[in-house]
Order: structure tokens, then sequence, then C-alpha cells
């Protein structure tokens, strides 16, 4: 797996995720518009993450911290994220699309 990949801001792809996998797309990606926006997570090459979720008031939410690449493509964040914990297992990951287990 190319880790390179990975720093660059994925927007989460509600319409392509499942109860099992969560499917994200590059910031760049041709996303619809939506009401209460995207959420989406920004990690940097120099580990640390930025993430962005929708309140009740639907104003965008940012929280951060430092995430690690661990052994068999996880990544493990300091705190917990939007989708309720702090692991993401790496299922397949290009240009285009990140796909991971939830943890």
């Amino acid at each position: 797996m190319n880790e390179k990949l990975l720093y660059q801001t994925w927007v989460l792809s509600d319409e392509e995720s499942t109860d099992q996998q969560l499917v994200f797309r590059p910031e760049s990606y041709g996303f619809k518009p939506r009401r209460g926006g995207r959420k989406s997570l920004g990690l940097k090459p120099d580990n640390s993450f930025v993430q962005r979720s929708t309140g009740a008031d639907d104003r965008y939410q940012y929280a951060g911290g430092t995430w690690k690449l661990a052994k068999d493509d996880l990544i493990v964040f300091e705190n917990k994220l939007f989708t309720g914990g702090n692991k993401l297992q790496i299922i397949s990951l290009d240009k285009e699309k990140l796909v991971v287990k939830k943890k």
C-alpha cells in the first residue's frame, strides 16, 4: 500500500458506504450537494488529522489530533472519530477511493 495516497482530505460517501464498510472519496470528487453537508477526514503527512462533521444546527464542527498507520493497514487515531471508534482498517486504497472496515 502506498501510504502517501492517504495524505489528503477524504470525504465520506454515504451513498456507497455500508454497515460494515465506509467509502471515502477525495475532496475533489464531484459529489452532489446535500443538506447538512458531508463528513470528512483530512490526513496529513505529519500524522495530524482534522475531521469535519455537521452539528445539530447544520454548521460544520471540526476536531483533530494525531494518527498513525499500524501493521495490517490499520489507521489508529488518538481520539474517537465521527465513526464512533478510533480505528479504521484499510480494505482498499487508490487515488480515487479509500475503503475502510469499521473497527
